[in-house]
């Protein structure tokens, strides 16, 4: 999906209404739209139990209104306008006098307090803001952000510039973020990532011919790009149709990696998945894994001798995932250049990458490094080159460097590919800032790797589907341990058929 710049956004929408779409009617789907995700929050959170919605005086304040009389009756809404709702102009205006009887508008200047079970909508401010909020929207937005409630923010959170991604001295700090049309370039910079929080897109019933001609700022991935991917299965499939695994994980120290790793290549819908490793792995393993005990080095982990046992296992494979638990050693560079000269894809994570920032070389093209930032540093330091402060650049030249697609981990993974390709994720949560969510992630890769996606793309899907499953409520109290069994709920999100 394309990231435009706030002109960009205006310009396509005074063409589709040059081409009979009223400002009325985009206003009008983009409340619907964001109405659907809030209802579908609301139902999945029973800590909460009603909606404020807060308004200012701008086009944004028509969105939260729309959203108001979209949502279902039974979902208690109260609206809160920091400006009189008869103060609005234009289809704002219009989409007021739409509201039903049956939900309070209460106008004040003065900020509410929120009861702690209620989800807030945040409508104060759009597109067209730049600067720092004043009174009494700055007040507002302190109210919300103080309320410890969960807020959505309707297009941006009020206070963030959509262009360059700077906030004021007072901005909204989301947890959701619904989109309008396509995602703005403050999304993705500066203070973007942090106070947006999760994304999803809003489709406001733009014509794809316009789509198509709009100049872009990048690409960002969404579950509407990830279902061209995930097609129905075929009816006759079986297990070897479906990809063939082999994961090469764990070690004398880390021996869980392993188990989570494999747990999350079955759930992500490898058809056969052989688990290599020196150590017997810990925790209860999936009943259809298939386990390999290769020789251990002297320290316990993967060495010559384990090396020398991977042909029969590499023969019966489609794709490989390598890393997770490997702790380090001296071994580790014979048992990786066996991998790289296996022609199979493959994705390395952890002390994988460790071991190949020891002795960098160039990778191929359907090869998937995993790095967190600073797994990242250390391969940038090894090809003597310096690491952008840009995350989305910092992505882009370590593809370039390595030859591999590189999947470059934190809030908004970046995917690049060695030809320039990147893109941003979109989902994800704090929760997943924890230990054994990128062993999960290495085993989803693998599977869809197996499961004859092409690189670029396999470490698209596996970004989106990795962090949908890891948005849960309560964030805390959530460890890796759970994400393997949440991952047919995020195929779930992109398709019911996946």
């Amino acid at each position: 999906m394309k990231i435009i710049s706030i002109a960009a956004m205006r310009e396509l929408e005074a063409q589709a209404m040059a081409a009979g779409i009223s400002g009325f009617r985009l206003m009008d789907s983009a409340g619907r739209a964001a109405a659907a995700e809030i209802a579908a929050m609301f139902r999945q959170h029973p800590g909460v139990n009603r909606i404020a919605i807060v308004t200012g005086k701008g086009n944004n304040a028509g969105d939260g209104l729309v959203v108001a009389a979209a949502l279902p009756p039974d979902i208690p809404v109260t609206i809160h306008a920091a400006a009189p709702l008869h103060s609005l102009r234009g289809d704002a205006a219009a989409h007021a006098a739409r509201v039903p009887r049956r939900i309070p508008v209460l106008e004040s200047d003065t900020p509410p307090e929120f009861p702690p079970d209620t989800l807030i909508v945040d409508a104060l401010l759009g597109t067209g803001f730049t600067g720092n909020p004043r009174e009494p929207l700055a007040g507002f937005i302190r109210a919300v952000n103080a309320s410890g409630c969960p807020v959505v923010a309707l297009d941006l959170p009020s206070g963030l510039d959509g262009d360059s991604g700077r906030a004021g001295r007072e901005a909204v700090h989301a947890d959701l973020t619904i989109t309008f049309g396509l995602p703005k370039s403050g999304l993705f910079r500066n203070d973007g990532p942090r106070l947006c929080g999760s994304l999803r897109l809003g489709e406001i019933g733009l014509p794809r011919e316009l789509l198509a001609k709009v100049p872009g700022d990048g690409e960002a991935f969404f579950a509407a790009d990830a279902r061209a991917f995930l097609p129905r299965l075929p009816y006759d499939s079986h297990k070897n149709t479906r990809g063939r695994l082999l994961l090469a994980a764990g070690s004398a120290a880390y021996p869980g990696a392993a188990t989570l790793s494999a747990r999350a290549a079955l759930r992500g819908g490898a058809g056969f998945v052989r688990l290599a490793t020196p150590v017997p792995p810990e925790g209860p393993l999936p009943a259809a894994l298939v386990r390999h005990r290769l020789t251990a080095a002297p320290d316990g982990g993967f060495g010559v001798a384990a090396a020398a046992e991977l042909d029969d296992l590499l023969t019966v494979s489609d794709a490989v995932a390598a890393g997770p638990g490997w702790s380090r050693g001296t071994e580790r560079q014979l048992f990786l250049e066996r991998l790289l000269n296996s022609q199979l894809p493959l994705v390395l994570d952890a002390d994988a990458l460790n071991t190949l920032a020891e002795q960098p070389r160039r990778c191929r093209a359907d090869i998937v490094l995993t790095p967190h930032p600073g797994e990242a540093a250390r391969l940038f330091a090894a090809f003597a080159t310096e690491y952008p402060a840009d995350r989305r650049a910092a992505a882009i030249r370590l593809a370039e460097l390595t030859g591999a697609v590189v999947l470059l981990k934190g809030p908004q993974s970046v995917v690049a590919a060695p030809d320039g390709r990147a893109s941003y994720n979109t989902a994800g949560s704090p929760a997943l800032a924890t230990a054994g969510s990128g062993d999960v992630l290495t085993g989803l890769t693998g599977a869809l790797l197996a499961g004859g996606l092409s690189a670029y793309d396999a470490a698209r899907l596996a970004a989106l589907l990795h962090a949908l499953a890891g948005e849960v409520w309560p964030r805390r109290g959530f460890c890796a341990d759970d994400l393997p069994d949440r991952l047919p709920e995020a195929f779930a999100v992109v398709s019911p058929l996946a």
